[in-house]
């Protein structure tokens, strides 16, 4: 979690956004009761003394800069821990983002107008020797002036981007960041001047202008090379009808040459020259930009609010089909073009809650699947002890069970034809031959077995023992008679004696120093279980002890399953069922006076739930998702002979892109991590990875598409 100090003399009103970098808050000046924004910002300013030196020169340089057109930064701060804050101008609007996918960003007097300003805010950016580096559609907002004009704001003068790497690191991770801007010098080399930020400022028009995106290309190696070397959509396929004059369509090709010698010289120029196209357009109505803004900005409200709605309706459709995949891939592409919003974070609980559960679900219904297999080989064998007993566990977690209510039947068909049995003695079926014999009872291991012959009759109607997930019980037998209802309720009495029997000399009081014997399957079972927690793998630990539960569901010192159980599926993530477990096992009552019970606070805190994380798990899981898809296209490109013939020539090459995949194997472990032990500072080192991965695989890829 991100522990900064922020000044007292701001009152933080709520979040509004949460990001791989840390999160955004609105907060209020005490003082001045005025509305501010401040970005907490996580770094490793601390283990790196040349990139906090150069934040704060930066820093102290931003806060100098005034301009109507720019957002005022009023100050920031760095602790001792690497954390970062700026406390920045409150703008109440609508990014060009969201404005380019308005009809209203088509009427060129308005959208020249704002473009202009925007310029001028570069100018004044060149002018104190700033090049920002991230000129992109959600960088720049529209609001209103005191007037109620059109008033446009650079909100982001790239202090966040130094907290990413100093020196030449920096452009590396800044394209990184927004590939579908960034100039080619910036794609190639940390050395840029104010003209790559008119490139980038090009694009962006090209795109208000036309509504589509001038750069040929779907993903990231494709986008490159549109970027390095092919040359933009054409204005004949992007504006069929020619609304855009040929004179704006060439100062923007203009602005998108490759080489920067041949753009503009200066934002100033590129703002004359579109001033002068706008003076040969229709002359602006009186009020009509104000009646402009106001239609795109509720149309981009209405637009966002669909887009949220479209993706809820989208990922639940595919949590019905308990299609989690899909499920994450719409949620990623949604908070990817619409920020972490918490709607959408509520979706990521939701995914995670339903994941769960089927989890849960299909592991159960694999155990009952494995214990009714177990129930039929012991009848089978003839042992009625051990089948009824497993009956009687599958039935109280699902009384319906077909094949449990099927071998239930068929006991009771057994029992029936065989009659009552000695009172001393075990009863043990052939159930090929139908008929029954006394047997000596069965050894120690399995001392549950040694069960009175009078309690192997058809099952109680009273339930066992909860369990973390117990059903209602189990269903009473079916009537067959008068004389049957009798001999069941006498089953019942005898079964209720019995069960007390067992608790005086199985369960006593004073808990002796060594574990009773029990079924040595079951105490495999659980020492791998155990053996797999200390190693750290808590699926494998789970699964041995479901395994070993199923075997032997009875707790005693040295075998505590339902303990171990909620250790491992706490560790696991799913902190639901792991809690049961433990209250299974505290119900059990043995492991209350054992060293082991000093640890059930510390297993309950943490499953308890951390705000923060959930926000933070999807820009995070998304970036990973990427990093994947896009090492998954490099690998694919091998297969060209060309390409493969460059990465056995290049040692360096192919030792940058090892590097870049365990990089994010090592994010998705520690995400995976965070998820389970609901630790927020896992998923910033997971975030860390992947920003590390980024870095490499960018060399890999500029050398891919330069050559």
């Amino acid at each position: 979690m991100i522990q900064v100090r922020i000044d007292d003399k701001y009152e933080v009103i709520k979040k509004l956004r949460e990001g791989g970098m840390g999160a955004i808050y609105l907060v209020r000046h005490r003082l001045l009761e005025e509305l501010r924004v401040i970005k907490v910002l996580r770094s490793q300013l601390t283990t790196d003394e040349e990139i906090r030196q150069r934040f704060q020169r930066e820093a102290r340089a931003a806060i100098q800069l005034r301009h109507p057109n720019i957002a005022q930064l009023y100050d920031f701060s760095i602790d001792e821990e690497g954390t970062a804050y700026i406390v920045l101008e409150f703008i109440d609007g609508i990014t060009f983002e969201e404005f380019a996918q308005q009809p209203e960003a088509r009427h060129l007097p308005l959208t020249l107008a704002l473009a202009q300003q925007g310029l001028r805010a570069l100018a004044y950016l060149h002018r104190k020797g700033f090049v920002h580096r991230d000129i992109a559609p959600d960088n720049l907002m529209l609001t209103r002036d005191v007037d109620g004009e059109p008033l446009v704001k650079l909100i982001d003068l790239g202090i966040v981007k130094i907290l990413r790497g100093g020196g030449q690191g920096t452009a590396t991770s800044l394209y990184l960041g927004k590939p579908k801007y960034s100039s080619p010098e910036q794609l190639m080399s940390a050395a840029i001047d104010e003209r790559s930020d008119l490139y980038s400022f090009g694009v962006m028009l090209y795109e208000l202008v036309t509504g589509l995106y001038p750069i040929q290309g779907h993903d990231l190696p494709s986008l490159l090379t549109g970027h390095l070397h092919r040359e933009p959509v054409s204005f004949d396929v992007s504006d069929p009808g020619g609304t855009v004059p040929e004179s704006l369509r060439r100062l923007i090709l203009r602005a998108l040459a490759k080489h920067p010698e041949e753009r503009f010289a200066s934002a100033e120029e590129f703002s004359r020259r579109l001033g002068e196209v706008a003076a040969t357009l229709t002359p602006r109505e009186q009020g009509a930009e104000r009646e402009l803004l106001d239609a795109a900005r509720a149309g981009a409200q209405r637009a966002r609010a669909e887009a949220i709605a479209g993706a809820e309706r989208a990922v639940r459709e595919h949590l019905e089909q308990h299609d989690f995949v899909a499920a994450r891939e719409q949620l990623s592409l949604a908070v990817a073009r619409l920020g972490n919003d918490t709607r959408l974070a509520e979706l990521l609980r939701a995914i995670e809650s339903e994941e769960r559960e089927h989890h849960h679900d299909a592991t159960e219904r694999e155990r009952l699947v494995a214990m009714a297999t177990a129930a039929e080989r012991a009848l089978d064998r003839g042992n009625v002890a051990e089948a009824r007993e497993k009956l009687f566990e599958i039935l109280a977690r699902d009384p319906q069970h077909p094949t449990a209510r099927a071998l239930r039947e068929r006991i009771e068909r057994l029992l029936g034809e065989q009659g009552p049995a000695s009172s001393d003695q075990p009863t043990v079926i052939s159930a090929r031959a139908g008929q029954s014999a006394a047997a000596p009872p069965p050894p120690a291991a399995d001392a549950r077995a040694a069960v009175p012959a009078a309690a192997a009759i058809p099952l109680p109607v009273s339930e066992p023992p909860a369990a973390p997930d117990a059903g209602a019980g189990i269903a009473p037998p079916r009537r067959r008679g008068l004389a049957f209802a009798g001999l069941a309720l006498l089953a019942i009495a005898v079964a209720v004696a019995g069960w007390l029997l067992w608790g005086s000399f199985l369960r006593p009081a004073a808990t002796p120093a060594a574990p009773a014997a029990g079924n040595p399957d079951a105490t495999a079972a659980y020492l791998a279980g155990t053996d797999a927690l200390a190693r750290g793998d808590a699926a494998e630990a789970a699964r041995h002890l479901r395994a070993a539960l199923a075997l032997d569901g009875d707790e005693r010192p040295g075998y505590l399953p339902w303990f171990e159980l909620g250790r491992a599926l706490i560790a696991a993530g799913d902190c639901a069922e792991g809690l049961k477990a433990l209250a299974a096992s505290e119900r059990a009552g043995v492991v209350l006076g054992l060293p082991a019970a000093d640890s059930l606070p510390a297993l309950r805190a943490a499953c308890q739930p951390v705000p923060e994380l959930e926000a933070e798990l999807v820009p995070v899981a998304q970036a990973i998702a990427t990093l994947e898809r896009q090492i998954a296209e490099i690998e694919g490109s091998q297969t060209s002979g060309e390409v493969a013939a460059m990465w056995a020539a290049d040692a360096a090459l192919s030792a940058d892109f090892a590097t870049a995949k365990e990089l994010v194997a090592e994010a998705a472990r520690l995400l995976a991590q965070a998820r389970a032990e609901r630790n927020l500072d896992l998923a910033y080192q997971a975030g860390d990875r992947a920003a590390d991965a980024r870095a490499k695989l960018a060399a890999v890829l500029r050398a891919v598409t330069g050559r």
